[in-house]
């Protein structure tokens, strides 16, 4: 990846998923188990939501224009988008179609797209369930596993806009 703060940010919260999928499995039964998984949904889309946008926001470091510098931030860094498929589709396109076909493309080419993008709409989907008083019951294996497919999308995301 490109972007080394994004990388060290999905290696941090990929290591603490997995170690609390190390916790969970010690005790399968304990009642908080629950509230673990839960904190790992929030942690996982969380992490991905701002590693999506500082990848395309530190895109533009180099150009010291406070006007550009102001719509990023208000646009893109403080704005509120679930890390899903279609919000980094709209968000390249804000930016340059050419992007936009170019990460469509490259996910196109995945051997296991249906599999990748199915779990980022699927830990999308946890997270908003949750966050709107439902209750997910997924495993923690499952939260881990959906979160290192989302990094692969990450990684074409962050390919595709660093190689213009």
């Amino acid at each position: 990846m490109n972007n080394k703060s994004v990388h060290i940010s999905l290696s941090e919260c990929l290591t603490e998923l997995r170690d609390l999928e190390t916790l969970i499995d010690k005790d399968v039964f304990d009642s908080r188990n629950r509230f673990l998984i839960l904190y790992a949904i929030i942690r996982a889309t969380g992490v991905l939501e701002v590693s999506y946008k500082k990848i395309i926001v530190d895109s533009f470091d180099s150009i010291n224009n406070e006007k550009i510098n102001n719509y990023l931030e208000m646009e893109i860094s403080k704005s509120s988008k679930n890390p899903s498929y279609s919000n980094l589709i709209s968000t390249l396109k804000k930016f340059d179609d050419d992007w936009c076909k170019k990460f469509k493309k490259e996910i196109g080419n995945m051997r296991n797209k249906d599999s990748i993008l199915e779990a980022m709409e699927n830990l999308n989907e946890l997270r908003n369930s949750f966050a709107h008083g439902g209750k997910p019951t997924p495993s923690i294996r499952s939260v881990n596993l959906y979160f290192e497919n989302c990094i692969e999308i990450l990684k074409i995301y962050d390919k595709v806009i660093h190689e213009g």
